[in-house]
This record gives C-alpha cells, structure tokens and sequence, in this order.
C-alpha cells in the first residue's frame, strides 16, 4: 500500500502542470500562467480556476495559493520549477538565469507569507493545503496521462518564449497594494486589538495575562487587599504591556524586555502582590 502511493505520488510530480507564460502564441494567460497550465494539464476551463482563485482571495489565502503554485509549477517549456532550482540547479545556462531570482525570491516570500497566514488565518491557511492536494490527487486520477505536448522530448526541443515587458510603476504599484492590504489585514485583525482587563477582587485575580500580538493592559486601582502572596505575569510578545497599580502592597519586577520600567516596591495593606510585567519585541512596558 506505501509504495502504490508512493508510485502514485512519484507520477504526480512527473506530470506536473507547466505554466503557459502569456508570451506564448496560443496562451491566453491572465498573469503567470497558473491558471492556464493547470486547465491545459488536466482538460478543465482555466476561467472556472480563475473564479476560484478570486473568491478565495476575499479569505486572504487565494493569492498566497498562486504564488506558492507558481513556484512550484515550471515554466513552460522548462522542466524545472523555481522551487527545484533550490536542490536541483539547472544545467542549461538559459534555465539558470530564469530560475536564480524567481527561486530565492519566492522562498523568502512564501515563507513570510505561509508563516503570517498560520498566525492570522490559520484555519484557511490548514484547510487549503489540505484541500489544493486532494484535489491534484483526484485531478491526477481522472486524467493521469500529460497531453502530448507537455512531453519531455518536445519541451526540449521547444523555444523559450521572451518574459513580456512590463512597465515599472505596475509593478511598484502591486507591491504597494500587497503590502497595503497585508498591513490592513493585520493590524485590523484581532490579533492586534488591545486587550484590557479590570480586576477588584483578589479570588479573580490570575497567574498570567499574556497577548501574542496588541497590548496587554491589566487594570489593579481598584484592588482590594490581597489574603494570601500572589504573583501575576502581565506580558505581550510583540505589543505594549501595562499595568495601574493598586493602593494595597505589591512590589514591581520589571523583566529584561520591560523597556520604560522601573522596580519598584509599595508598602500597602494586605499581603504582598508580585507583578512581574514584560513587553515584546517592538513595545513598551508602562505604569501608572
């Protein structure tokens, strides 16, 4: 059974679709030929994969989808992807040139964008991968023989068409874009929101107020005073952190990322509250 599936797996990768660039006489490729070379591979309308792409794309995994199939589909008629140019570097000069930028580029860049996706996204960013191989496994199955002209032989043979020219403000104006709906994106999503928290009675009182993301703040001005010692971790990864401190006894232990803090010690009544506070990359820790 494990080597049916490997078997099976091995042919997938060997009949792989190619991307149909524009600059191809009978292409009719919208961007990098995605869309085009999986319809061509698999005898489906490229216009009902485009259609998919732009309604997953209002979850925020559509164009991280096409990217990541760009970099691992090659070019046709390359036979190497930009991804396999990583551990399996072209012999042709020609290919070299192609595949150089687009492999390191693409690799920073997927990563950036995969690892932010399972941070913000992570259900859509799961269930995609999930999904994009079931359905290249059941594609596979329904047409496992590449057309004729996707052969080895012909490819080969075949001309690279010239990358088509575009100008540079379009291109400086969709990295623009990218980068503006990525930011919108994050700092509107939950993560980023600031999270406040009130607490009079000691009994609610909790071990840990923590945050990845946004600022912790951890409201005590209106704390009673404590029965027994407490200790509390007021704390965010990549936010601010702050506490107001309470009128009883506690005393302050600022941690080394505590930027803007300073130990400190409060004669008040009842037992003694330790409140260690710690901000993250890129906040601050504050008091008052």
């Amino acid at each position: 059974m494990i080597s049916m599936s490997t078997n099976t797996f091995s042919q997938m990768l060997e009949t792989r679709p190619a991307r149909l660039p524009r600059a191809m006489e009978q292409s009719r490729a919208k961007i990098a030929g995605v869309c085009e070379g999986l319809g061509f591979r698999f005898q489906i309308d490229p216009l009902l994969l485009r259609v998919i792409f732009f309604v997953s794309a209002f979850t925020g995994i559509g164009p991280l989808l096409y990217i990541t199939l760009w970099w691992l589909m090659p070019r046709y008629p390359l036979d190497v992807s930009p991804a396999q140019a990583l551990m399996q570097y072209p012999k042709s000069g020609r290919q070299r040139t192609q595949l150089r930028l687009g492999a390191w580029a693409g690799l920073f860049f997927l990563a950036l964008g995969w690892l932010s996706a399972l941070v913000i996204i992570p259900f859509f960013a799961i269930t995609a991968v999930v999904v994009t191989g079931i359905v290249w496994w059941l594609l596979f199955l329904r047409t496992p023989e590449q057309p004729a002209e996707l052969d080895a032989e012909l490819r080969s043979q075949a001309s690279i068409p010239a990358h088509r020219r575009r100008w540079p403000w379009v291109t400086a104006a969709s990295v623009l874009a990218v980068g503006a709906i990525g930011g919108a994106v994050l700092f509107s999503s939950p993560l980023m929101e600031s999270n406040y928290t009130k607490v009079e009675d000691p009994k609610e009182l909790q071990a840990e107020y923590t945050t990845d993301f946004g600022s912790m703040n951890l409201d005590l001005q209106d704390l009673k005073p404590l029965q027994k010692p407490q200790t509390v971790e007021v704390r965010s990864r990549y936010g601010n952190a702050g506490v107001i401190l309470p009128d009883t006894a506690y005393r302050l232990e600022c941690q080394e990322d505590a930027a803007g803090c300073n130990d400190s010690v409060h004669q008040g009544k009842g037992a003694l509250l330790t409140i260690k506070l710690s901000a993250g990359r890129f906040g601050e820790a504050w008091t008052e």
